[in-house]
């Protein structure tokens, strides 16, 4: 993908909302020197050297942050089940599909919590190499369960305190950018009952410790 040149530019939209106040700024331009916002100036106030970019009867808001996605997963009852019957190789094009998606709706940054092997690692890698374009993505890799846990087709398997930081390991050499912790049941897991406890206090604890370690 070729770089992004080095331009001037002011964008003029009818409402910007900085989030700063609860307010939103009207007769406002937002300055960007290539990929870099560098002021909000009165639309008055434009230096000479910046390309106008009319937006109209838009507005302009920062980038949104969506804490909890499976890129993985569709929008179906059971997400699960397609990712039975579908290759590993078209799931992590349906992933970056849906990265794709959430970054043209204003979303820039996504935590994605749990998804199938490395798929959303290769996703997340793909995209921070810009060889497609999505938002920046923290991937938590494999969540670790139980067995037979809360969505155990996603999942790490373990029991007990010792399973549980050695697959806290796996996942951090598999250069993951936070643990998800299946801790108890959930929704989308047939014959489960949301909330019930599934990973011990021990098996928590011996992950969590596992994982401060790395930061």
């Amino acid at each position: 993908m070729s770089e992004v040149p080095d331009m001037k530019q002011a964008f003029l939209a009818s409402r910007i909302f900085d989030g700063t106040t609860r307010d939103y700024r009207t007769n406002t331009a937002l300055l960007i020197e290539g990929l870099q916002i560098v002021a909000l100036v009165p639309q008055s106030q434009v230096p000479s050297e910046y390309q106008a970019v009319d937006l109209g009867s838009l507005s302009i808001l920062p980038g949104l942050i969506d804490c909890h996605v499976h890129l993985v997963w569709n929008g179906s009852h059971d997400p699960n089940a397609l990712l039975q019957r579908e290759s590993n190789e078209k799931t992590a094009v349906r992933a970056l599909l849906h990265a794709f998606q959430e970054l043209m709706h204003g979303v820039t940054t996504v935590r994605d919590v749990g998804g199938l092997y490395h798929v959303t690692l290769a996703v997340r890698d793909a995209t921070r190499e810009q060889l497609f374009i999505g938002p920046r993505i923290l991937a938590a890799g494999m969540p670790i369960q139980m067995t037979g846990g809360h969505a155990r087709n996603l999942g790490l398997e373990v029991d007990g305190p010792h399973e549980a930081r050695k697959g806290v390991r796996t996942m951090l050499r598999a250069g993951v950018d936070l643990i998800k912790l299946m801790a108890t049941g959930g929704v989308y897991t047939e014959g489960e009952e949301p909330g019930s406890p599934q990973l011990t206090v021990e098996e928590m604890r011996a992950a969590v410790e596992e994982a401060h370690k790395a930061g």
